[in-house]
């Protein structure tokens, strides 16, 4: 790519191919694209069938120094790997790409999914002073053999460095727990999406960050009504009925507070983003 120098937004996929092969397309791409705003990458990977001495594979250990990019602000990383049982490391070097040459990240949305290792440093390192939107799905987050608790925590002190953050979003579960967001720490979030998570919802806002949301996506139940009482500025709801709620829409009505524009209802949580007025 010797020609990419004011190359802006890169827009990828989906596509199919090998993991060395994206990820050599990206340090490649960091190389001559330094003016890179958006990156966008969306692959269905899977594991080169090269021995570990040939170039391809050896794409994944670079350590040579990689050059910073300061005016990345949109990162956007969709991987699904195919069924391997080769896949240590893979994961883990996009995520420290991430993590040492993207330090202006505004904007992050990050999947992995299927015989995803484990790449606990996204929790334990990244730090993004700008971030202001987070969407996590997928698994390996966290090192394996953790209580609930210790995840909790490591995801608290995560949140709690990224005070920044306006929308936060958890799309798979697993990912958030009781007291993950610490009291007075998330007081720029103004929405906040969390699927299947039913049973953690009402323990995971504190009052502080509650208090502030304008913007909700969440699936119905009893166990959340008295959180959604203390969004006494919500202006939008999207909602998802999980199978066996008994939550009737009186009883629903009842805890919207009266800065509410719209609400948009959905018994098949699919749900769709609704805007205010």
């Amino acid at each position: 790519m010797p020609h990419t120098n004011n190359l802006t937004h890169f827009l990828c996929g989906p596509l199919t191919a090998s993991s060395c092969s994206v990820f050599s397309v990206l340090v490649t791409l960091f190389e001559h694209s330094p003016a890179l705003q958006d990156l966008y990458v969306n692959a269905m990977m899977f594991v080169d069938p090269f021995p570990p001495h040939t170039k391809d594979s050896h794409e994944l250990n670079l350590n040579h120094k990689r050059p910073i990019m300061l005016s990345l602000r949109a990162v956007c990383l969709l991987l699904i790997f195919t069924v391997s049982n080769t896949l240590s490391g893979v994961h883990a070097k996009f995520v420290d790409l991430l993590i040492r040459s993207c330090p202006s990240i505004v904007d992050l949305r990050l999947l992995f999914v299927r015989n995803v290792d484990p790449y606990p440093q996204f929790l334990l390192q990244g730090n993004w002073p700008n971030l202001a939107r987070l969407t996590l799905e997928g698994q390996g987050f966290y090192s394996e053999g953790l209580s609930k608790a210790q995840k909790s925590l490591i995801m608290r002190n995560f949140l709690s460095r990224h005070s920044t953050l306006r929308c936060l979003s958890f799309l798979g579960t697993n990912l958030i727990f009781k007291d993950s967001i610490a009291e007075c720490s998330l007081l720029n979030m103004q929405s906040f999406c969390l699927r299947h998570h039913v049973t953690t919802f009402a323990a995971t806002l504190p009052v502080t960050a509650a208090a502030n949301i304008r913007h909700l996506w969440v699936e119905v139940t009893s166990t959340c009504l008295l959180a959604r009482r203390l969004m006494t500025r919500l202006q939008s709801r999207v909602l998802s009925e999980p199978s066996g709620s008994a939550v009737s829409l009186t009883t629903l009505l009842d805890t919207l507070s009266i800065s509410v524009e719209g609400i948009s209802m959905d018994s098949k949580k699919a749900g769709t983003i609704l805007s205010p007025r």
